[in-house]
């Protein structure tokens, strides 16, 4: 195995630290092991879910969204709104993009966009520098848009308006959530519920898909699990078994703190998270090309995944959609996935 480190680096040793989580883990099943499912699976999932929000702090509260709009600018089907409204993480406000399809374009439901690593929610909406290509290089919620449902395109903490002013991007927001006893993913998951809640008001109806790729893959697939007024969701370039990823270390040194559930892998894993989405529908989308994660490894996960749902009799809910691309989203046969079950 290569090392981090470079080409000529020293091979890790028994003594280090990925080794030794390695062998640990190797020893210890996670409490929720999929495998082990018996019995009627909403009281697994009700358990899981309460363990896993032990992790992350605590439920988010529910306080009223204080919702304040800017004027539209009208784009190809659809007007771009900037909005603020109460956010969760630390307090403050948050920052979106809302897009409101045409009179004659609007269909029953809302999408949520959610962004990974980047300019924040320019990259879904295809604004500024962040955006303007086609909805395959990530200006999904545009295309989401102009099929006609309402999109509602937050920036996570730590990014777009809301970014460490040093701009060294999830390391200070990181630290930071770690230092206030709430890792950032918990804090941006809180956010995301708070943006739903919102998208639910604007929308006036309960079907609700989320879509979102890389960091933004891994916001959809929490929310989506813990959240149960997601109808559909899509995860794309985020998933893995990550217990497997441990033992090819040299691919988790492209992640960072954003990824880092404390405690997450004693108790489930990816594809434990992703069968909390069961019976409701959900996409996997990932390339086997991706140099982040190891595609045996997702391909297994996703297939865990799949006989679950089988088992539970919803198939067709299930989608693991793989390209032989690299870390990209899945584009319009993704889109037209999460389409076809929207509408009410």
């Amino acid at each position: 195995m290569t090392s981090p480190a470079g080409p000529g680096a020293r091979a890790p040793d028994a003594m280090a630290p990925q080794v030794l989580l390695a062998a640990r883990l190797a020893a210890t099943p996670p409490e929720f092991a999929l495998a082990a499912v018996e019995g009627p699976l909403p009281q697994w999932q009700a358990r899981l879910r309460e363990r896993l929000w032990v992790l992350l702090g605590g439920r988010p509260p529910q306080e009223p969204p204080d919702l304040r709009v800017g004027p539209p600018e009208m784009r190809d089907g659809y007007a771009l709104r900037r909005v603020t409204f109460r956010a969760a993480a630390e307090g403050g406000r948050g920052a979106a993009w809302l897009l409101t399809p045409d009179a004659g374009r609007r269909r029953p439901g809302g999408v949520l966009a959610l962004h990974g690593h980047g300019p924040g929610k320019d990259g879904p909406a295809g604004e500024g520098s962040g955006g303007g290509g086609p909805a395959g290089d990530g200006a999904f919620g545009a295309a989401m848009a102009r099929r006609g449902y309402i999109v509602l395109i937050p920036d996570a903490f730590g990014f777009g308006e809301r970014a460490d002013p040093s701009g060294r991007g999830c390391g200070i927001v990181g630290l930071t959530s770690l230092l206030s006893g709430v890792p950032v993913a918990a804090q941006r998951l809180r956010d995301d519920a708070a943006a739903l809640s919102l998208l639910r008001a604007l929308s006036g109806s309960p079907r609700l898909g989320v879509v979102g790729h890389s960091e933004g893959g891994r916001r959809a697939l929490l929310l989506a699990a813990l959240d149960e007024r997601v109808s559909a969701a899509v995860v794309s370039g985020y998933f893995t078994r990550v217990r497997d990823e441990i033992s090819a270390w040299d691919r988790l040194a492209g992640w960072d703190i954003c990824n880092a559930l404390p405690g997450l892998v004693a108790v489930a894993d990816l594809p434990e998270i992703a069968a909390l989405c069961v019976p409701r529908a959900l996409c996997i989308d990932y390339g086997r090309a991706d140099p982040l994660y190891t595609p045996e490894a997702v391909e297994a996960g996703a297939s865990q995944v799949a006989d679950l749902y089988a088992r539970e009799g919803c198939a067709d809910r299930f989608l693991a959609h793989g390209t032989d691309g690299p870390h990209r989203f899945g584009g319009a046969a993704v889109l037209d996935w999460l389409d076809a079950r929207l509408p009410g």
